[in-house]
């Protein structure tokens, strides 16, 4: 991967495709390679993808406890390339910086918010609600955690031998990537943000999302595209294919 100096350490991305600029921005506990699932037809349609891996997550050293020293330092990224105009996409923890990267700099023409977290209220509930029953269990591990997690938002789609694979990789993380995702998204209004972008921003939901619900979004999202799906089940299966992609179609559109 390339890397980029910032702060106290270095932000790493890699570019695959050509064409058009696309910036991906990872979520929480992942890092750039998650991004295949959703990236391949975009590069087949011509566009060229810059994948991060997040402050704190994957290659990157660079971490800060403040979101906007994290946009700032996704931003540098950019300049760094100077690709002039470019989209964005941002899926779950990724669309609160990708939003708030939409509103600062005005070379991101559009952006792609996959499954944000829009009510802070359902989302924290929905978290501690599985903290108390790990506390039921009398095991608050971070392992049965996020089990209880997973098999909450994402069985059936996600076998448990899945599952459990899934749970060694998040207990390897570092712990900034941990934090990440309750300081940065504590402190941003997605809904405002959502609200604020208008036709520069289209919302991807999935039907049966138990951490980002589909109720809330429907409430603000003005460009809006449902997907049978939950909050990480997505695929590229559920986008669609060539000029009927998603993210193509959205892309492509003239306003």
């Amino acid at each position: 991967m390339e890397k980029i100096s910032y702060g106290d350490g270095e932000v790493a991305y890699k570019i695959v495709g050509k064409g058009r600029p696309v910036l991906f921005i990872h979520g929480m506990l992942t890092d750039h390679t998650t991004t295949g699932k959703f990236v391949n037809e975009l590069i087949r349609s011509g566009f060229k993808l810059i994948l991060l891996d997040l402050p704190g997550h994957g290659e990157s050293t660079y971490w800060n406890r403040h979101v906007d020293k994290v946009v700032d330092s996704i931003h540098e990224v950019m300049k760094t390339l100077k690709l002039g105009k470019y989209y964005g996409i941002g899926h779950s923890m990724g669309t609160t910086l990708a939003s708030e990267l939409a509103r600062v700099d005005s070379n991101m023409e559009k952006v792609v918010l996959i499954t944000p977290t829009v009510s802070k209220k359902h989302t924290t509930k929905f978290f501690i609600d599985r903290f108390w029953e790990g506390v039921r269990d009398l095991d608050i591990s971070l392992a049965n955690l996020s089990r209880k997690i997973y098999i909450k938002n994402w069985w059936p789609e996600y076998s448990k031998v899945k599952i459990e694979k899934r749970i060694v990789e998040i207990l390897e993380q570092d712990w900034r990537a941990f934090a990440s995702g309750f300081l940065w998204g504590r402190t941003v209004d997605m809904a405002r943000n959502i609200e604020e972008l208008g036709d520069r921003c289209m919302v991807i939901a999935g039907t049966h999302d138990q951490i980002a619900p589909l109720k809330y979004v429907k409430l603000i999202a003005k460009n809006l595209e449902i997907v049978d799906c939950n909050h990480s089940s997505i695929r590229g299966k559920h986008l669609g294919k060539g000029k009927n992609n998603l993210f193509v179609k959205f892309f492509n559109k003239t306003t």
